[in-house]
């Protein structure tokens, strides 16, 4: 039987004052995040549990750029105990460090419909599901109480909008998603901004 050798395959950048990024080789061993990260995400609120679920989502904005998905299952957004977030960050030609309390326009936050939903438990960039040329991503909420069913749980799929420029000022709510799609009217949803002050409660 052929052995398994473990290999990490990284791509990193070196940062410093006025530096462009710069590709390394692959390497072996280990990469200190302390010092070796590309670009830090972090955590609106205590216990929110940012970084519970992450995944790649495609290009979000159609700006060409990739952008990523994270969930945070513990936020207590508009009131809601444990409702959960999921937050697309928007990818940037100069990458930047980002602080969730305050994206602004550098990404939107999607908001658990109901107390202790946990959205965000599970997150997934799922492509261009209605054919609009942009992608779209899919927020797990697996505690989710929908049609009476005790923690039957629930997955909302939140459409990609062409620019960040269209986004509004609250943040998206899986509720929305949730009565659009029985209304009839499928899946659709406005992308709207969190607002810098948007931040747990």
């Amino acid at each position: 039987m052929r052995a398994l050798i473990p290999v990490v395959a990284s791509v990193l950048f070196v940062t410093g004052a006025g530096a462009r990024p710069i590709a390394l080789p692959q390497q072996l061993g280990q990469v200190e995040l302390a010092s070796q990260a590309n670009v830090e995400i972090h955590g609106a609120g205590a216990s929110d549990g940012a970084g519970d679920s992450v995944a790649g989502a495609g290009d979000v904005d159609g700006d060409g750029l990739g952008d990523v998905v994270i969930g945070a299952p513990g936020t207590r957004n508009n009131g809601r105990t444990n409702s959960g977030s999921a937050y697309v960050v928007f990818g940037r030609e100069t990458p930047l460090n980002t602080d969730l309390a305050a994206l602004g326009d550098r990404g939107v936050r999607i908001d658990g419909a109901a107390a202790n939903d946990r959205a965000g438990y599970a997150v997934a960039g799922v492509g261009d599901m209605n054919g609009d040329g942009r992608a779209d991503v899919l927020v797990g909420a697996h505690a989710a109480d929908n049609n009476g069913r005790s923690n039957s749980g629930s997955a909302y799929v939140v459409f990609g909008q062409p620019t960040r420029m269209s986004v509004r000022s609250a943040p998206v709510t899986c509720r929305q998603a949730s009565s659009m799609a029985r209304a009839g009217s499928g899946w659709w949803i406005s992308w709207r901004r969190a607002s810098s002050s948007s931040t747990a409660a």
